[in-house]
């Protein structure tokens, strides 16, 4: 696999809007991709530390960045997943943030996989 292959699926990944949202460039794309794994990685830690100490402004922050992110790397349930997060920690509901944690970690953890499946050299 060079540089510009990409498997026909990546976990997570809606390809065929990943690539339509760089103009069909691989190399982009995988770049953009490392980035945000390499950014999101510690999230779902970062965001229960952050609820921990009471800072529903900074977990609320870290939802939406990644939101927005989710949608630049073609990520759509991730996406959606940290809408849900970031609504519930805005509505302060304890029982809908614990089950929008659940499922905003359950799809970064998916998405944080299509790295892996990736050629990384040259990019």
């Amino acid at each position: 696999m060079n540089e510009t292959d990409l498997p026909e699926t990546l976990p997570g990944i809606n390809l065929q809007t990943a690539l339509k949202l760089v103009a069909g460039n691989k190399r982009l794309f995988k770049k953009m991709l490392l980035e945000f794994a390499d950014s999101c990685r510690d999230a779902p830690q970062e965001i229960s530390a952050l609820l921990a100490q009471g800072d529903i402004i900074g977990a609320s922050r870290l939802a939406h960045n990644i939101k927005g992110n989710a949608g630049i790397i073609g990520a759509p349930e991730l996406h959606h997943a940290a809408c849900l997060l970031e609504d519930s920690l805005k509505e302060n509901d304890m029982e809908k943030q614990e089950e929008a944690l659940a499922l905003f970690c359950k799809e970064l953890l998916l998405v944080l996989e299509a790295p892996k499946l990736i050629s990384t050299q040259e990019i």
